[in-house]
This record gives C-alpha cells, sequence and structure tokens, in this order.
C-alpha cells in the first residue's frame, strides 16, 4: 500500500541515483487527456532547473516584471524563460478547439439554411392547399387544426432525417472520443440525440405554424378565390 512505502529507499536507474520515498498521491493527469495516466515519479534534483510558481493579483505584467529582476540578480547569463500552464493546457486542445469552432460555424449556417427551407415547403403547401384551408375554415376547423394538418406531413420528414441522422453523428462523435484515453459511452447518452430530434422537430413546428398561420388566418372567401 501506499503507507508502507513511504520511508523506503528506491533506485532510479535511468539517473543513477537512489531517493527515500516521502510521500504517495494519487494519479492525476499530468499529460494530454489524449494519453492515458501513466507512472510518475516527482523528484528534487540536486541543481533545479525549473520553479513552478503561483502568481496572484492584477499586476500579472508587473509581477512577472519583478521575478524577472530577481532571477536576473542570481544568474545574468542566461536569460529567463517561463511559461503559464494554463496556456501549456489551452495549447494541447488547440486542435479541438478550433474543430469546435469550425464545427459551431458550419451548425449555425446548416439550421439557418434548413429553416429557410422548411419555410418555403410551407409555403408551397400553404399556397398549394390555400382552397382547401379555406373550405375547412368554413365547415368549422379552427386555426390550430389547419396547422396540426399541414405540420403532420413535415413531422414525418424530420423523423425520417433523424432515423439518418442519429447513426451517422454517433459513428462520427465515436471516432472523436476513441482520441481519447478516457471517454464516456456514447450509448448511454442517447438522450443527447433525442433532444437534438425534439429541437428540430420544435423548429420545424415553429417555421411551419407561422407560415400556415398566415394562410390559415386569412378570409375563406379570399381562399376560395385564390388562384
Amino acid at each position: 500500500t501506499a503507507d508502507q512505502v513511504i520511508g523506503q529507499t528506491v533506485k532510479l536507474p535511468s539517473w543513477e541515483m537512489e531517493r527515500t520515498i516521502i510521500g504517495v498521491v494519487e494519479d492525476y493527469h499530468f499529460a494530454s487527456l489524449h494519453e492515458g495516466i501513466a507512472p510518475l515519479v516527482i523528484v528534487m534534483a540536486d541543481e533545479p532547473r525549473q520553479f513552478a510558481l503561483k502568481l496572484t493579483g492584477q499586476d500579472l505584467a508587473g509581477t512577472v516584471a519583478g521575478i524577472e529582476r530577481v532571477y536576473e540578480e542570481i544568474d545574468p547569463e542566461f536569460p529567463m524563460e517561463y511559461a503559464f500552464q494554463d496556456e501549456n493546457l489551452a495549447q494541447m486542445y488547440l486542435q479541438e478547439d478550433q474543430q469546435a469552432r469550425v464545427f459551431s460555424a458550419f451548425s449555425g449556417l446548416s439550421i439557418l439554411l434548413a429553416c429557410m427551407g422548411i419555410f418555403g415547403l410551407a409555403a408551397f403547401a400553404a399556397h398549394r392547399r390555400q382552397k382547401e384551408l379555406g373550405i375547412r375554415k368554413i365547415l368549422g376547423a379552427s386555426v390550430r387544426q389547419m396547422i396540426g394538418l399541414i405540420s403532420r406531413e413535415f413531422l414525418w420528414l424530420v423523423a425520417l432525417a433523424s432515423l439518418v441522422a442519429i447513426p451517422t453523428a454517433g459513428y462520427f462523435i465515436q471516432q472523436w472520443l476513441f482520441g481519447f484515453a478516457y471517454r464516456i459511452v456514447l450509448t448511454q447518452q442517447w438522450f443527447i440525440f433525442l433532444l437534438g430530434s425534439l429541437l428540430a422537430a420544435g423548429v420545424a413546428l415553429l417555421t411551419i405554424g407561422l407560415r400556415t398561420y398566415q394562410a390559415a388566418v386569412r378570409k375563406p372567401t379570399e381562399s376560395i378565390k385564390y388562384e
């Protein structure tokens, strides 16, 4: 166990040195999440070459300049090189961040084009069935019923699109997740795909309902005369 090894001596062949174990910590990610957690030994070198400092306060530039002045007094021959840990971590996932930005942009454009397409189809359907809507209104059909009549046609299209999109999206997401050592089980996150389908249906209903409502509230006499 961890407590049993504390105080024992371990030899590090690669460094040709022996060190006494003074503590054991839990596994943690010290590299990219694309890689699994590997064994790690933290050793205090005889001549430290790196220091980790935690900076607080708002004047970050002034703090760094002060550290540089102290460093120059100690070792003026070699300039100080430094990096920020948050920037190092961000660099590890730069590709994912860029992919997310591109994906978000194209997703937004796709949704916009889809809404325009649905609106156009709804306008065409309302135009084609204008007289029918007028007659139904004379016979007592409510605006709500007429919106439901037109919407059902498009909801079938949304359902069909979801049946195609969900397996396709699941496959590509799973391939992306394989790039990480520790990942979620996609089959346990089925509600995400359900939410996406419901959102698509909601957008379709809103778009279709708006155009159908405009046609349904027209006077029946105008709808019947409509050519």
